[in-house]
């Protein structure tokens, strides 16, 4: 598990997606694009939910490993 972290928040998500989040969030910035992306991830509470985020070119993404 992983988790993506925006100025919206931290979202706890499967390392499969993050990692794909920042791959394509890459290419994105290189080519000076956005997009938006919908993924899953786990609430605080732990239920599922899910999150649109713009990611790509001026969008603050990261992606930690780990516990939060």
């Amino acid at each position: 598990m992983k988790t993506v972290v925006t100025t919206l928040g931290s979202f706890p998500t499967g390392t499969e997606i993050a990692d794909a989040v920042t791959g394509y969030g890459l290419a994105l910035s290189r080519a000076r694009t956005v997009d938006v992306v919908d993924i899953p991830f786990v609430a605080a509470d732990g239920s599922d939910g899910r999150v649109e985020l713009q990611i790509g070119w001026h969008s603050e993404t990261i992606v930690v490993s780990g516990v939060q």
